[in-house]
């Protein structure tokens, strides 16, 4: 998704989830970041698959950004 961010916040915090949970842990930590803070850390805290969390948990804490570093994990 070239638009991820702006996708995801037209849905609501359970199907945004749902599809974070599907994507590659890449592109979801990069969704993720074009969210805002509060928005981002609903949707994360919604991720049924505890893979992907992890991996994104792993990019985001490898990250420099700090929109990145803001999510609550």
């Amino acid at each position: 998704l070239d638009d991820g961010g702006e996708y995801l916040s037209s849905l609501d915090a359970d199907e945004a989830a749902e599809i974070i949970g599907q994507m590659n842990a890449d592109d979801a930590a990069e969704a993720l970041d074009e969210l805002d803070e509060q928005t981002r850390n609903e949707i994360f805290e919604l991720i049924e698959d505890i893979e992907i969390k992890e991996d994104i948990e792993l990019i985001v804490s490898s990250s420099n950004t700090t929109s990145s570093a803001a999510i609550d994990i």
